[in-house]
């Protein structure tokens, strides 16, 4: 998710800092991008590619930046009006050490809301995913592995299905909790 959080946040700062024709651009991508649906571009790409861990992960991650870059453009586009980045602006400082220091630094506390929204949403794409058997393939344990053998004894052993859905919806639920935390503290 790393590569999302990157990502997205580079294409937002960029977007809501510089604005104008650049910023239309960057979200009309935005709006382009996120209107296809990004589990049947997963499946799509999944069944060309080998399902590897990392080609899961890399795909996951490369699909899910335009949320991060949403956030972090409306932010940004708040910062960069106060009166500190308005004053670095006016002084003549480099537009790369403002973006650094002033509007990156400033929106800490949003890419940390951001990122565990994305890991939450990973964590159940990729279940999904290995449910319908698309994904990590066994012999590697992934929670939608198990819960897809699990479905077989679901009348007889029910806990084999139990355990890993509820790792997953205290896992999800976890981070939610923090990301909402975190963004009422912001």
């Amino acid at each position: 998710m790393l590569i999302s959080v990157v990502f997205g946040t580079a294409v937002g700062v960029i977007s809501g800092y510089i604005g104008g024709k650049l910023d239309q651009f960057l979200m009309r991508l935005v709006d382009m991008l996120m209107s296809i649906p990004s589990f049947l571009v997963l499946i799509v790409l999944n069944t060309y590619l080998t399902p590897k861990v990392s080609t899961i992960i890399l795909i996951i991650g490369f699909l899910s930046w335009m949320e991060v870059s949403r956030i972090v453009r409306g932010e940004t586009l708040k910062i960069k009006e106060n009166e500190y980045c308005l004053a670095a602006k006016a002084t003549g400082i480099k537009t790369r050490n403002i973006l650094l220091r002033h509007i990156v630094l400033n929106l800490k506390e949003t890419i940390v809301v951001a990122g565990s929204l994305n890991i939450a949403n990973a964590i159940l794409t990729e279940s999904a995913l290995s449910f319908l058997g698309l994904g990590i393939q066994l012999p590697l344990a992934s929670w939608g592995n198990m819960l897809q053998d699990a479905q077989r004894h679901i009348f007889d052993k029910l806990y084999l299905a139990v355990f890993p859905g509820l790792l997953i919806f205290l896992t999800v639920m976890s981070l939610t909790i923090i990301s909402k935390k975190f963004s009422s503290n912001t």
